[in-house]
């Protein structure tokens, strides 16, 4: 189980606001954590342009892989 699945897992369970969701096994929100996490994997178009507009030096070091990963994030959680 990788840690981002067991985050997101947790992250669903403890921020659904229905009560019926603490009768939940937390293996269900890992399902569901994983398919989310799948459905992800090929990034929007909104994604990719988020990409493209985030902050980089250009020396591909972990600061600029992260800065564009969360770009694309925020890009796609924008309502």
């Amino acid at each position: 189980m990788s840690d981002m699945v067991e985050r997101v897992a947790l992250a669903m369970k403890t921020g659904l606001r229905d009560d019926s969701v603490g009768e939940c096994d937390i293996d269900f929100f890992r399902d569901a954590a994983r398919i989310a996490i799948e459905a992800m994997r090929e990034p929007a178009d909104d994604m990719v342009e988020g990409g493209f507009i985030a902050p980089r030096n250009f020396t591909h070091d972990t600061e600029t892989v992260v800065s564009c990963y969360r770009a694309m994030i925020d890009a796609a959680l924008k309502e």
